[in-house]
This record gives structure tokens, sequence and C-alpha cells, in this order.
């Protein structure tokens, strides 16, 4: 087997000053690494080890498509990380194994500014055009490889996502996943009940993906195994339920094209109802995408195991999932939550009525003081005056005396 090393690496020089290679770089550019891809025979197996952060989109497609292109056998293994572009050269493998310790990310394609200049704004223009064109081709690489849908690949590299190995292999990125010890492949299956739980509100187009790419143990219904299986796949299920809940989204909320695609859930028999908005007392639904076939009258079965009740193509009842052991569980939980707030309140009234009871006594001692103080070689005397009893004259004799008086007084001084 030929081994193809796509390993970032440091060289540092007389002055101890390292200088960084990346994919594109020194021994990693294309013109290095697609001639040895292309000296390997046909009847070898070729490994491209990689753990790189990336680098140079055009030699990481000169890359990838040499491994394409030759008759060997392809196997890639990501020992640490595969970013980037080098996540677009792990795509190539007819066989892509994921290490334990290691993830993949992908992301919207850059440009580096500082070559350019002073620039205007067609220039900008120009180079935003060709990032689209480019994010466009690195869209149907990851497209080919998973099988996924293009607006579900764009919304991941728009969001910059980092995938663990178990979402990797879920969703159709990498083939197995090779443990840190032994290269023994470490399988992902869930229950089915756990299955439901995920991809409970999920549409059409989310449970074909669903369907093909995770594989469901329908004989798992225990509850204590659920319990068991969702602690040991809770990041898958995190993330995967937010990828498809946050990711794969109707193309009416944001596509140019503006199809409306639908509202949709899966029946129990594997058959689906679609419905504008969201499932609820009063939506209409259909057993058509285009919304044009009413569902029949009666009781569905959801995959969730909820059942509507439809009559004349609207749904009249839900029938939410009552799981007993999680129900009684919640009932106990609850309980102990309502004895503790009694608790802590019967404990509040009775330190407010003891501070009233307190406050109350000292009032009471407080009335029944009276003050017998009385200031030494001190007499308080008090002057009344006496308030005419009689209102005053306004006449015109009064005021005729009053000025006389006035100049009487005058005349004195």
């Amino acid at each position: 087997m030929a081994e193809i090393k796509l390993y970032d690496y440091e060289v540092a020089d007389d002055w101890g000053w390292c200088e960084f290679f990346c994919i594109g770089q020194g021994n990693l550019s294309a013109s290095v690494v697609v001639p040895l891809i292309e000296a390997v025979p046909e009847d070898e197996e070729i490994l491209v080890k990689i753990n790189s952060v990336g680098g140079f989109v055009f030699d990481g497609w000169a890359i990838y498509n040499a491994l394409k292109a030759h008759k060997a056998k392809v196997v890639v293994r990501i020992d640490g990380l595969a970013a980037s572009i080098a996540s677009i050269i792990a795509m190539a493998g007819d066989e892509v194994n994921i290490c334990q310790a290691a993830m993949l990310m992908i992301h919207k394609p850059t440009v580096d500014g500082f070559w350019m200049g002073s620039v205007d704004a067609e220039t900008l223009k120009k180079e935003a055009n060709a990032l689209d064109q480019i994010q466009a081709v690195l869209n149907s690489i990851y497209v080919s490889k998973t099988g996924m849908d293009a607006a579900a690949i764009d919304g991941m590299i728009n969001a910059e996502t980092w995938i663990t190995p178990d979402v990797a292999k879920a969703l159709g990125f990498a083939d197995s996943i090779l443990g840190t010890i032994s290269n023994e492949v470490i399988e992902t299956t869930l229950s089915e009940n756990i299955f439901k739980h995920v991809f409970k509100n999920a549409n059409a187009q989310t449970m074909a993906y669903a369907n093909k790419t995770i594989k469901v143990n329908k004989e798992n219904k225990n509850m204590d195994n659920v319990k068991e299986a969702l602690e040991k796949h809770n990041t898958l299920l995190t993330e995967i339920g937010n990828f498809f809940k946050n990711i794969v989204k109707p193309k009416n909320e944001g596509e140019e094209n503006n199809e409306v695609v639908n509202s949709s859930v899966q029946l129990e028999n594997e058959s689906y109802i679609y419905f504008d908005g969201a499932l609820a007392v009063g939506t209409k639904v259909y057993t058509d995408e285009a919304m044009t076939e009413a569902a029949s009258d009666g009781d569905h079965t959801l995959m969730d195991g909820r059942t509507i009740t439809v009559a004349d193509a609207e749904v009249t009842n839900i029938q939410e999932v009552v799981d007993e052991a999680v129900s009684n569980e919640a009932l106990v939980a609850e309980n102990t939550s309502l004895k503790e707030r009694i608790t802590a309140l019967e404990e509040s009234v009775n330190s407010l009525t003891t501070a009233v009871t307190n406050s109350n006594e000292a009032l009471e001692k407080i009335n029944k003081i009276k003050s017998t103080y009385k200031p030494e070689n001190r007499e308080q005397e008090f002057s009344t005056t006496t308030v005419p009893s009689t209102k005053p004259d306004f006449s015109n004799e009064a005021r005729e005396a009053r000025k006389q008086e006035i100049k009487d007084k005058k005349n004195k001084k």
C-alpha cells in the first residue's frame, strides 16, 4: 500500500524562525503531491493520511482530482483534522475513515486581501462572485460524497461547521470511525425510540437523510437501554438534531428561486402528510407535497408515536405520547419541588408572624410609657391675645377718624 501523508509542518531556518506549510505550500503543494499519486501502480492501494488546517483551494482541487482519477483504491484516514480544503481532499477516498479523536471542518472560501492593495468596488464584486463560484464547486464535491441536498450542504458551509466523527459518519462524510487504540470500526446505532425523538419534527427531506444514513435498532425499546443509548450518543443526538433543525430549511426561507417546500411529518406506515406552517389543531393536512390531495378522515399515527385526528382535511386533535416511566419520574420531581416550595413559604410566613407579634408588643410598651421629665429652673410663660369679638368698622366715618388719628401722631413727633 502506497502512503501519501498530508500533514501540515514547520521548518526552522538558521536563525530559529519557523515557517508553517499547509496544503499548497512546500512538500504539500500539488506540484509535489500529484506526481507521488500518479507514480503509484494501479494494483496498489493508496492510503492518504490527513492532519491539516487546509490551505490553497486550487492545489487542493488538483490533489483531489489526481486521487479521483487514479485507478487504484483510495483509502483516506483523517488522523487529526481535515479542515477547509483538506476536507475536500478527504472526499476523494473510495473509503473514508475518521479516527475517534479527529474532526472535519467545512466553511466558506476566503481570499487574502493584503496582496490586492487598493481596490475599487467592481474588483471586490468580481472577487466575491469568484468566491461564490468556488463555493458551488466545493458544495458539489460534498454532495457527491454524502448524497445530501445542496441546500443542506450550503447551510453547513455558511455556518462554518465543525463535524465530530459520529456526525461525519451519520451524514456520510466518513464511512467508518477508527478507534484510537486499535483499528476496530466503531458502529453508530440508534434505538428506534431515540431516532423518533430526534427526528419527530423533521420534514420529508430530512427524514430521507436520516433513514439513509443512520442505522436504527427497532428491537431496542427497553427504557433502560434507551437511557443508556442516550447517554452514549449524547453528542451525536445534539449535533445531528441541531443540524437538521437549523441547517436544513424549507427553500421558501431563503433560496433564490422561491420554490415552496411545505412542512411535513412521516407517518408510522412510512408515508407522509404535508401542511403549511406548524402542525396544530386547525391545520389543513394533505397527502401530497403540492397540497392538493386532502388527508383522509380519522386517526393517523405519526412516526414519533403521536396520533392526530383529521376531519374534513383539518387536524381536530393531537394525542401526545406519554411515556409512563418518564411521566412518573416527572411527577415525582414536580411533587418534590412543590413540597420544597411549600416548606419555604411556611418558614417565611412563620418568620413574618413572629416579626409582627414582636412589633405589636413593642408598640404597646411604648404607648404605656409617660414622660415625667421637667427641665430644672425653667418656667414657661404663655401670653394670650384677646381676639376681637366684633368685626372691624369700615364705614366712611371710621376711615376718616383713623386718618385723623394718624395725622395727630405725626404732629406730636
